[in-house]
């Protein structure tokens, strides 16, 4: 059995790490402090994009109310350039290298990943309210005055979910696991992908926990499948739901745009996840863990009907 899920998920010259050995060499270290990199540039391109959009508000007060879904874009479609740019000139490589190939059935595997997002926010609600631990109500009206600003931002969820996907498991984890081997990879790239919001309101051990486990789950999901498609819609529809469908916190901030329900939560942090949201509490561990071990076993089965 363990020689089979190797085979179809931790074959360190397989699916994304075959990719990734493609093009020059990328140093280690370079690779672990590129997202840091990243963002600072990020950074440093995002008080230009502030500029233009202040300038564009005083002409326009109308597009101040979108400010929220404006940043969102504008910050993460930065990130997901300066990566594209890394890819392309730096290590030569091509950009669909990085687990974005749009093969036969990538719409598919898009609105699947998309789908499974909403689906695992929905159960972790039902934990929630089933448990005693919250009650929801339906808050938005479907017309057109409340649908726009949901849409616009459902669009800003999918380039931030693109954005981080690329960052760690489009890149940081085949790059990784070409050099120390798939299980390392995904246990330090997780990790990373969890402490990158260290800095978020409401963090908690648990809240950096289940980000980590998030991360497994990505990175398992990602593997399998040989593209990061499926997983940067997952991760686009788990924040769109937290914070949009079912009126969360997401990871410690609010999500503006309206949502369809309120779920108002009890003091019950160890459950709710308190001032992070969902994130922060048992509810999401039980899921992901769920998550992990399905997505392991459909690997393994893959690979037992491939490998026969």
């Amino acid at each position: 059995m363990r020689g089979l899920f190797i085979k179809s998920i931790l074959d360190n010259t397989e699916g994304l790490f075959s990719e990734a050995r493609k093009g020059k060499k990328t140093n280690i270290f370079l690779v672990i402090f590129l997202p840091v990199i990243i963002m600072f540039l990020s950074g440093i391109l995002l008080s230009g994009a502030f500029y233009i959009f202040a300038i564009a508000a005083s002409f326009v007060p109308e597009i101040i109310k979108y400010a929220f879904q404006i940043n969102l874009i504008t910050s993460t479609g930065i990130t997901i350039l300066l990566y594209f740019l890394f890819v392309k000139f730096i290590e030569k490589r091509s950009i669909s290298s990085l687990g974005l190939k749009l093969e036969k059935g990538f719409i598919f595997k898009y609105l699947k990943g998309f789908l499974i997002g909403i689906l695992m926010i929905e159960v972790v609600t039902v934990i929630i309210v089933g448990s005693g631990n919250g009650v929801f109500e339906i808050k938005g009206k479907l017309n057109l005055e409340f649908l726009v600003p949901l849409i616009i931002t459902m669009i800003a969820w999918i380039i931030q979910g693109a954005s981080e996907e690329i960052m760690i498991r489009g890149h940081m984890l085949p790059k990784l696991g070409v050099k120390v081997g798939a299980v390392l990879a995904i246990i330090i790239s997780s990790s990373y992908f969890g402490l990158l919001h260290l800095g978020n309101p409401g963090v908690s051990k648990i809240s950096i926990l289940n980000l980590i486990l998030f991360g497994v789950f990505s990175a398992v999901y990602a593997l399998q499948e040989k593209s990061i498609l499926g997983v940067c819609a997952l991760h686009s529809a788990w924040n769109f739901a937290q914070g949009n469908i079912f009126g969360f916190l997401v990871s410690g901030l609010k999500a503006e745009g309206g949502s369809i329900m309120v779920t108002t939560v009890t003091d019950n942090e160890i459950i709710t996840g308190g001032a992070f949201g969902p994130e922060g509490g048992l509810a999401v561990t039980i899921v992901l863990v769920v998550g992990v071990i399905l997505v392991s076993f459909y690997a393994f089965k893959k690979g037992s009907s491939r490998y026969k």
